[in-house]
């Protein structure tokens, strides 16, 4: 696959900027987080017992074996455009519960989406209910009140007020720190980095550092230090706090063990990737060896031998790089954030080592990428032949990609399997990215478009 022109990278670029600033979540004291994905984030306040509660606020675990948390969300019918479902929601003191139905139509009207609330159901006596959307108050049920349809109508082009409660640190909020670090936006790289250091975090300690070009002063073995001053797991042994108007999110790899996680991940093109690209960018050789407890397991002990075994699982698909267990990889569906470190390793190795006959898998990635990418429009093509318009996801790199680059839900037994270790869900739409894919795809077009183009490169930290 030929590889995109200057102007193709410049665009897509500039798309996933507009996903990903929407993204951008400002807190009291003069800080922020980066919200995990888009959403219809949906809340409720109690007045009689001044509490919150936010859609899919809970620990990773809950819903083991069945979701009996403080909210639920039952998915109803969606369509091109629309979607709906029921959401619950229990005060703390369970004296107070809370139902609606949501409809959401994504194209009411050109640039403008509507919010339709039919059904209310409120269990209290004399209980009260504030409903809102973000920072929108939508509507104010009472005990024995009015239970006519309320219907409002917003802009599509304000993302921050669909930006989801849920935010994370290790591959979400560091990102965004190392993102606007690279842009030169130092007001949001300060306030991202005010959070980070209140809470126990060194901005810019994380696994993605290295494809941000600041990983030279970081540890050799960055993927795999989970202890110490320098432990970028660091998320799973820090109590989050928990605001109005956001959360935590519960880590998948902290519950089922960070030694577990690196111990199976070892085998895996991410955790590869990544290690390859920081001995690159700390050394500058591409035969130069990992560490010697680093390596053991490994598909290739430096970088060069890495993005041969890599090159080998890109060949088994022609169009990316698959998630893979120990038993197998999977074949119908490629992961993007796996691809992306992928193709920021072969960029590096064919366009500024001049390993030429790597080049072809960069320019590969970077033309499927922009093909699997979600247009200004807002467009989904899924693998079930649909076409979805949600305009919130424009400019976003899906999660994971077909061979002819449509977007593939997870679903069947892997699905369930996820939901196991996951937390309460927040949204039941289609959300077919979130921050830590789609900057990955944004760090790695911005490296390709450097060493391919020599534009818009940033010095090396």
């Amino acid at each position: 696959m030929p590889g995109p022109s200057l102007p193709e990278v410049n665009a897509s670029i500039a798309l996933a900027e507009g996903y990903l600033d929407g993204l951008y979540k400002r807190l009291p004291d003069d800080q922020a987080v980066q919200s995990e994905t888009y959403g219809l984030p949906l809340r409720v306040y109690f007045p009689a017992q001044d509490q919150w509660v936010l859609l899919g606020e809970g620990r990773a675990g809950d819903c083991l074996p069945q979701c009996s948390g403080a909210t639920s969300i039952k998915p109803g019918i969606s369509s091109e455009t629309t979607e709906s479902y029921t959401v619950g929601f229990t005060a703390p003191s369970q004296q107070e519960t809370f139902r609606v139905t949501v409809a959401v139509d994504w194209a009411a009207a050109p640039q403008q989406f509507s919010v339709t609330l039919e059904d209310p159901q409120l269990a209290g006596s004399g209980a009260t209910a504030q409903l809102w959307l973000g920072n929108e108050l939508l509507a104010t049920y009472d005990s024995g009140g009015s239970t006519a349809p309320v219907h409002r109508t917003f802009p599509t082009t304000d993302r921050t007020l669909l930006s989801s409660f849920r935010y994370t640190v290790r591959h979400a909020t560091q990102e965004a720190y190392l993102y606007a670090s690279q842009r030169g936006d130092a007001v949001r790289a300060r306030q991202l980095a005010g959070f980070l250091r209140s809470n126990g975090f060194q901005p810019g300690l994380d696994i993605r550092a290295t494809v941000f070009g600041a990983g030279k002063d970081l540890p050799d073995g960055l993927p795999f230090v989970a202890s110490g001053d320098e432990d970028v797991y660091a998320d799973c042994d820090h109590a989050l706090p928990e605001r109005p108007g956001s959360y935590p999110y519960s880590s998948k790899v902290c519950l089922m063990g960070v030694a577990a996680f690196l111990l199976a991940g070892r085998g895996d093109a991410f955790l590869q990737s990544t290690q390859a690209l920081q001995t690159l960018s700390k050394y500058d050789d591409p035969n130069h060896s990992y560490p010697f407890l680093v390596s053991l397991g490994m598909n290739g002990a430096t970088p060069d031998g890495t993005a041969t075994h890599l090159e080998q699982l890109w060949d088994t698909t022609g169009y990316g790089i698959p998630s893979c267990t120990p038993l197998a990889c999977e074949t119908s569906r490629v992961s993007g954030l796996r691809t992306f470190l992928f193709g920021t390793l072969e960029a590096n190795l064919g366009y500024r080592h001049g390993q030429t006959a790597r080049q072809r898998y960069a320019d590969a990635v970077a033309a499927g990428a922009i093909a699997a990418q979600v247009g200004a429009s807002g467009t989904i093509r899924t693998d079930d032949g649909k076409t979805l318009v949600r305009p919130v996801q424009a400019g976003a790199f899906p999660i994971f990609w077909d061979s002819n680059h449509r977007f593939v839900p997870t679903t069947g037994l892997t699905q369930v399997a996820t939901d196991m270790l996951s937390m309460p869900p927040e949204y039941a739409g289609v959300a077919a990215s979130n921050s830590e894919t789609t900057l990955d795809g944004y760090a790695f077009l911005v490296n390709y478009r450097c060493v391919r183009f020599a534009v818009g490169c940033v010095a090396q930290q």
